[in-house]
């Protein structure tokens, strides 16, 4: 019989030798959307169970034994998209006609997919309908309260960001927090200088290592590049979509680009909430 203790602690290391190894976590990964839960688990519950009852005195290696045997029968040349695996994903926003030729201030809604293969990865919808959802789109603008869920593309929701709405915003903008299904995930705060520079700072839960720093100049408005340690390791870039689209409409596109293959599953969500966080503080624009 295994002792729950030691199932615990070891489900624990396995978990964590997952979610660091993006190769092993895609497989996991059944929806693409980047994070492994719920029932996505079951697999690898049921393989750890299995092997601590074969083994009971295998504890500190029964983690370990899974995830080797996890690793070694994962297709290494899989390009199923997700998060894990893309080196580059569009955060794309979609337009209601209303929008488009009615000059009405809708929520925001995107859609992510891998650029190279066109197959979405999810999207993410702004959760403020009804009346008072429509006035603080038309008054408050990008100063409004920013309520984002993030979805898989069958509609689950696996990333939920809050940013309250704060008198002080434009002096001192209060910070995006984002939970994942399974508790707070990281935070995205814009930093000083706020008039000469667009800078936001990224920490990711719980750890005190991985800061990651945006840092974009006034004079290239459309270039976001983010630094780990003072190292290159993504940037986020406003594509245009066409001079007539631009004109007629206020639909945003950004590219999202993961140049440190290194970067785990929890920095990629953030960045992405970070790019969604780009567009309401520099590019949402009012219709009146």
């Amino acid at each position: 019989m295994v002792d729950e203790n030691v199932f615990r602690e070891e489900l624990r290391n396995l978990k964590g030798l997952i979610r660091n190894d993006p190769v092993v976590a895609a497989r996991y990964d059944l929806d693409g959307n980047g994070e492994i839960s719920g029932e996505e688990w079951d697999q690898a519950v049921a393989g750890l169970r299995e092997a601590l009852e074969r083994q009971p005195t295998a504890t500190g290696q029964a983690a370990e034994a899974v995830f080797e045997s996890a690793r070694s029968t994962t297709d290494l040349s899989s390009d199923r998209p997700s998060l894990a695996n893309c080196s580059e994903v569009v955060v794309k926003q979609r337009l209601e006609k209303i929008e488009v030729f009615g000059g009405y201030e809708c929520s925001n809604r995107y859609l992510f997919y891998d650029p190279h293969t066109g197959i979405e990865i999810g999207g993410a919808d702004e959760s403020s309908g009804g009346v008072g959802g429509f006035l603080s789109r038309t008054f408050l603008g990008p100063a409004r309260p920013l309520n984002i869920e993030m979805t898989d593309p069958g509609g689950g929701v696996w990333l939920e960001a809050r940013r309250p709405f704060s008198l002080l915003a434009f002096v001192k903008p209060p910070t995006l927090v984002i939970h994942s299904n399974e508790g707070l995930l990281g935070t995205v705060t814009r930093i000083w200088p706020l008039v000469l520079r667009r800078r936001y700072r990224i920490c990711v839960a719980n750890r005190f290592d991985s800061d990651l720093v945006i840092d974009g100049s006034l004079f290239r408005p459309w270039s976001f590049p983010v630094e780990k340690n003072g190292r290159p390791v993504a940037s986020i870039q406003k594509k245009w979509s066409g001079a007539g689209r631009e004109l007629f409409s206020d639909a945003d596109t950004f590219l999202v680009r993961f140049e440190d293959p290194g970067l785990d599953a929890a920095e990629r969500r953030l960045l992405v909430a970070a790019s969604i966080a780009i567009d309401f503080d520099f590019f949402e624009t009012s219709p009146n």
